[in-house]
């Protein structure tokens, strides 16, 4: 029996087949992208009983598919106001998916995460069992909650678990471990790579080894609270009123987002921050508290430039900021911040160029540095004090 008002069609995106059922109250099904389309026609007969492709198409379906068509091509989008209507689902279910619809794309929840802004700590599996019974994968991105462990975790959709990577890769999204500088180990290979170029070979060979550690603090929260404040001030002057903005806003040790917010601007400036500089950090503290600003789990699987995107929508924090904490905060081994003045004069002695290169140009120099441009940038800025 066929049922009432459902209808669906196949089209193309830049990944494959993709499969969409919908009735006048919403989408009821979605299938994930395919080669061929043969299998994704069978699925939507069977789950639909209709045997043929509608013919006409509503407007707000064809404004849908237009998404999804960007969105597979990785120019993001917002999925989270498209209707769906999934008749089977219980009260339950329907809250999981109300609450994933929420999640932005290039973000990555837990499934312990997603139970505990249900208020249901205690019903991880059970969040597990209703995202596993989706019909509209991607419209409801299931895709975006992962272990606690970071790991991927499962995926009922077609494609399995490769259907989850290839839709958060979309997203920007990576869960290839970036390269790190972090161990002694590492920056050896990275040094023994860089030699390879003759010019920073004999830069290596002046300056001589020297150590780094990155200091890979665990909230994000502080390392940009500790950014913002020291903008354009000296490093003593920036400690002084670190430390005391760090006495009006802690709880129990570490800096508290509800202690930002709910902290008067006026004692904040009395601790020798500018008006901008509390707008900024009030600004950073919603973001923490919107689940906007990205957790320690997403901070290991994002790309650098997925968390560039990510901190530089938060007021007060530029592109630099964000390569600076990639470099000495999370010890990413090939970043390279070409607006960075220092760098730019280091490359210009370096090739003894009459007039510092534009971000081009820069670009170019730092593609033989790949794929630990970080090393070179920390070799370039010690490079200025040398005669």
């Amino acid at each position: 029996m066929t049922i009432q008002g459902q209808q669906w069609l196949i089209f193309p995106t830049a990944l494959g087949h993709c499969g969409v059922a919908w009735r006048k109250e919403g989408v009821t099904h979605f299938m994930l992208p395919e080669t061929t389309a043969d299998r994704i026609r069978q699925e939507l007969q069977s789950s639909t009983t209709v045997s043929s492709p509608a013919k006409k198409i509503p407007v707000w379906v064809r404004a849908l598919l237009q998404q999804i068509k960007q969105h597979m091509k990785g120019q993001l989008q917002d999925f989270s106001n498209a209707p769906v209507f999934i008749e089977t689902a219980t009260d339950f279910m329907n809250a999981v998916y109300t609450e994933a619809r929420k999640i932005p794309a290039g973000s990555v929840i837990s499934y312990a995460e997603l139970a505990s802004r249900l208020g249901k700590s205690g019903a991880v599996r059970a969040v597990g069992t209703a995202l596993g019974k989706n019909p509209v994968p991607l419209i409801i991105p299931c895709h975006r909650i992962i272990s606690a462990s970071g790991a991927l975790g499962g995926f009922s959709a077609n494609g399995g678990v490769e259907a989850k990577k290839t839709l958060l890769a979309c997203e920007g999204v990576s869960f290839e471990k970036p390269m790190l500088i972090a161990t002694s180990e590492q920056w050896r290979r990275a040094v023994q790579h860089l030699q390879r170029d003759k010019a920073m070979k004999k830069l290596i060979n002046r300056i001589g080894q020297f150590s780094f550690k990155p200091r890979q603090n665990e909230d994000p929260l502080e390392a940009f609270i500790d950014a913002i404040v020291s903008q354009q001030l000296a490093t003593k002057v920036a400690a002084t009123i670190l430390q005391r903005v760090h006495a009006l806003i802690n709880v129990q040790g570490r800096p508290s987002a509800k202690k930002i917010l709910a902290t008067d601007d006026d004692v904040l400036r009395g601790a020798g921050l500018s008006f901008m500089k509390v707008s900024y950090l009030k600004d950073l503290a919603r973001h923490s508290i919107d689940k906007k600003l990205p957790t320690l789990a997403e901070v290991k699987t994002l790309s650098n430039e997925q968390l560039i995107k990510r901190f530089t929508a938060v007021k007060g924090i530029g592109r630099w900021s964000v390569e600076m904490y990639l470099i000495f905060d999370l010890g990413r081994a090939d970043v390279f911040p070409v607006d960075d003045y220092g760098i730019r004069k280091a490359i210009a002695k370096l090739h003894g160029l009459p007039e510092l290169p534009p971000a081009k140009q820069m670009m170019q120099y730092g593609e033989q540095w790949e794929p630990y441009r970080s090393v070179a940038s920390l070799y370039l800025w010690r490079s200025l004090d040398m005669p």
